[in-house]
């Protein structure tokens, strides 16, 4: 599904995403919640829009590439 870049929640936003040793990369979005409230939001961003959550962390994994 296409997830146009307007109308999108403030702590959510188009990114290139590259593996650790970028090597692969992907255009994600990324949402960065500061609170309960917002990681409650992506979840339900999330399911309305039948997209999958992918936990990434800082993304320094050596041993997978954490890419959605």
């Amino acid at each position: 599904m296409t997830v146009p870049q307007n109308n999108l929640p403030p702590w959510i936003q188009w990114e290139n995403v590259m593996a650790h040793a970028e090597t692969h990369s992907t255009r994600s979005l990324v949402a960065s919640p500061n609170s309960v409230d917002e990681c409650l939001g992506v979840i339900d961003f999330a399911t309305r829009r039948k997209l999958s959550i992918c936990p990434r962390g800082a993304g320094y994994s050596y041993g997978d590439i954490i890419l959605n």
